[in-house]
């Protein structure tokens, strides 16, 4: 209905670089976070709303201690809600891109849950270059903190990693993140 094409016409915007800004101060994560709680069973809200959370997170101030868990939480659910749509998967890898290097909290559960979800839907969709270089910028960002090695290991994430490296040779974003 009107929600619907109202969510589309923003994330149109969004591929215009002028209107982004007028996108990151019109809406709030926890305005985007709702919406796609609202709508857990749409995919088109669960898809265009972790590429508003991936686009509204990279601007300074919206991401906090206060949102963080929330906003990381909705893409979690968008993720394993939709883990058969490549399309969410991707977004939603490319919002955890996003968060996890803005993240102010060191290393508790949800990172050990991102971390199995990114392992996850990087063997689930092999072939999608787009979440293979998501992921490994996720987990790239995660194993910054040293507290996050044992869970990163339990994971799997280097043969993973490798993995993805090697079915994509020519993919430079994958090898230089997965490096």
């Amino acid at each position: 209905g009107v929600q619907h094409h109202g969510w589309q016409a923003v994330n149109s915007l969004a591929y215009e670089p002028t209107k982004l800004v007028l996108i990151a101060e019109s809406w709030s994560l926890e305005e985007v976070v709702d919406v796609m709680r609202q709508h857990q069973t749409e995919f088109e809200f669960q898809e265009f709303g972790c590429r508003a959370l991936a686009i509204l997170g990279a601007y300074p101030g919206t991401l906090n201690s206060g949102n963080e868990e929330s906003v990381i939480s909705a893409v979690i659910d968008a993720m394993k809600g939709c883990a058969e749509r490549a399309a969410v998967v991707e977004q939603g890898c490319r919002a955890l891109s996003v968060l996890a290097a803005r993240c102010q909290s060191e290393a508790d559960p949800v990172h050990v849950e991102v971390i199995r979800l990114v392992v996850d839907a990087m063997l689930h969709h092999r072939a999608r270059e787009g979440i293979q270089e998501h992921s490994c910028s996720v987990l790239s960002s995660l194993a910054e903190a040293p507290s996050n090695h044992p869970h990163l290991m339990e994971a799997g994430v280097i043969d993973t990693v490798a993995a993805a490296m090697q079915q994509h040779l020519s993919h430079a974003g994958i090898q230089l993140l997965g490096c």
